[in-house]
């Protein structure tokens, strides 16, 4: 059975002649014909699931010879075959074409990106599935290019779309996950990535996944000043099992410290179920935050200034300074808040020296934020 093809054109794809102008030569000629023959077997076989398992053992002995050796080649025949009802097929040809430098160097920003998100947008994730290697490489591939074009919008819809396709469940982490957070994040597109967020994981293959996900999940959190769904995965990536501590923990751990002195004005314990590695190293690795804390947990708003003063190259190079200036503003309120635990009543005057505010006016202020940011809460 013959599934329909995208076009209908009258004759197949010519090869493509060499810088020189010359024919091409036999060999190059009798690949193109092989690739011809298997573009009759992708548009014949792509129906039922013993045709796609016929088609995939045919493409695997294509892989290594025709489609490899004169990848250059390949681009046209794609319009020979419809991304959706050819998913697994179009899948090789583009995977083949795409995994060359040369290739990717030539077709740089033009319709290559457009015909990658196509795919990923159309394809069928039953035959996709087929193949999950070489999804994943066609998803880094537009990943990479949109990065190189400083277009990282360019690639949402169509990542979580692959993330969609690849999942064979919604409790499914794959490594697409953390790439598609990572454009969000690019992008300031925040919202986008609580797509897949929101999602209740339970089944993860790979540990680095599971560290880049908290990791860049978070950062989108914190970017809409969630904080406490921020705190619950960056709690993740620190408290997992580990062997031997690696950078994601440790960047999770400064973002820890600092999100955690934002939301609550302390830095919880390590709970038992901690790794001793994360547990015996991880403080080591971020002296400085564990000063600060230290610091913040004085309620001097002046020394706390001075601190972050002294040590602001180090959070710039660490791209946390934006947070850590949130810490320093939060330790406003932190002390408001011990005062009116204390007093019942306090005028705005004695509230404003207490806490070492200029004016009454700027003690309103802070207190008027945090009525509203209770009552949004609902704390109040």
């Amino acid at each position: 059975r013959k599934a329909a093809s995208r076009t209908a054109p009258d004759q197949t794809p010519e090869s493509e002649p060499s810088s020189k102008g010359k024919a091409p030569s036999a060999a190059a000629a009798a690949a193109m014909e092989s690739v011809e023959a298997l573009v009759a077997h992708i548009q014949g076989l792509s129906g039922s699931a013993d045709e796609l398992a016929q088609l995939h053992g045919l493409l695997k002995q294509a892989d290594g010879d025709a489609l490899r050796a004169h990848s250059a080649g390949l681009l046209p025949f794609l319009s020979h075959l419809h991304p959706g009802a050819h998913s697994l097929g179009y899948l090789y040809l583009l995977d083949s074409f795409v995994s060359s430098s040369a290739n990717l160097r030539a077709h740089a920003g033009g319709d290559l990106l457009v015909t990658v998100a196509d795919f990923l947008t159309s394809c069928s994730a039953d035959q996709i599935r087929m193949a999950p290697d070489k999804f994943l490489n066609v998803c880094r591939v537009l990943k990479n290019e949109v990065m190189q074009l400083n277009a990282p919008i360019r690639g949402i819809a169509p990542l979580r779309a692959a993330v969609r396709k690849i999942q064979t469940s919604s409790e499914q982490l794959t490594p697409l996950h953390a790439e598609y957070l990572m454009l969000c994040l690019l992008a300031k597109q925040y919202k986008a990535g609580l797509s897949v967020l929101e999602d209740d994981i339970f089944e993860v293959d790979q540990p680095k996944d599971l560290f880049l996900y908290c990791y860049y999940g978070a950062m989108i959190y914190i970017g809409l000043k969630k904080f406490r769904k921020a705190l619950e995965l960056l709690h993740n990536a620190v408290t997992a099992p580990m062997s031997s501590l690696n950078a994601i923990t440790v960047e999770a751990y400064k973002k820890y410290v600092l999100v955690s002195l934002i939301q609550s004005g302390q830095v919880p314990s390590f709970p038992k179920y901690t790794s001793s590695t994360a547990q015996r190293n991880l403080k080591n690795h971020t002296q400085i935050y564990v000063d600060l804390s230290t610091c913040y947990g004085t309620g001097s708003y002046s020394d706390l200034e001075t601190f972050i003063q002294s040590n602001a190259e180090a959070f710039q190079t660490d791209n946390n300074f934006g947070l850590v200036k949130q810490v320093l503003s939060s330790m406003y309120k932190r002390n408001i808040q011990r005062l009116t635990q204390t007093y019942l009543t306090l005028s705005l005057e004695d509230i404003a020296s207490s806490v070492q505010l200029n004016t009454p006016k700027e003690a309103e202020m802070h207190v008027l934020r945090m009525v509203g940011v209770c009552m949004q809460s609902g704390d109040l």
